[in-house]
């Protein structure tokens, strides 16, 4: 399946060869509003399709003078944000799995947004997650495989009212026929012990953070 890149305007530090690893794993990338911008500067990528009110782009700027992508431009008064209208474009041309960068870091609000941005994918029979260096974030509504990520730290919070896990395995804290609810800090800060865990889900949905310090 290929899976599409979608470039967020957000905040990236200074780990430019990582993101760049990263990057290049994708034939198909798309830019929202000034995400251009770091594919530009950064990384030196062109993206196949630009989306967004460019509040953070301007149309006019060097930068895009030399573009002959796919560029959407929307009014800034709108409904949806850029990423949820990024999200519309994949749905349109029939994508079915993308990956998030650029949606972690920055404002709180922002990123709480874009994490819930992997539902409103899902909602839409599309397989979504965020990533950067070191990290992903995305959900679990049946059954999930982690290899070769020991030593991760592994967190998971319901993302419905309620979620029972048939099973966990492969982390220093095991379940079996566990009820996790969505007001429970329970599962946050367990660590992948082998090179391969599972964790399949009997119902409800689950928020997953794997992640390690670089």
């Amino acid at each position: 399946m290929n899976e599409i890149l979608i470039v967020l305007n957000g905040v990236f530090q200074n780990k430019k060869y990582l993101y760049s690893e990263i990057i290049d794993r994708y034939s198909t990338i798309i830019a929202v509003d000034g995400g251009y911008k770091f594919l530009q500067n950064i990384v030196d990528r062109k993206p196949d399709a630009i989306i967004g009110d460019f509040d953070s782009l301007d149309r006019d700027s060097k930068l895009l003078r030399n573009y002959n992508g796919e560029i959407l431009k929307f009014p800034s008064d709108k409904d949806k944000t850029d990423a949820e209208l990024a999200v519309d474009y994949c749905l349109t041309k029939g994508h079915q799995q993308i990956s998030f960068i650029g949606a972690y870091g920055g404002r709180a609000d922002q990123q709480f947004g874009n994490i819930l941005l992997l539902e409103y994918a899902a909602l839409n029979s599309i397989k979504a997650r965020i990533i950067a260096p070191g990290l992903e974030i995305g959900l679990i509504e049946d059954k999930k495989t982690f290899n070769n990520k020991k030593n991760f730290i592994f967190s998971i919070f319901a993302l419905t009212k309620e979620v029972t896990i048939s099973s966990l395995r492969g982390c220093r804290y095991e379940l079996d026929n566990y009820k996790l609810i969505r007001a429970s800090s329970r599962g946050i800060s367990n660590v992948i012990e082998k090179e391969e865990s599972v964790i399949k889900i009997q119902k409800g949905k689950l928020l997953y953070f794997i992640s390690k310090t670089l």
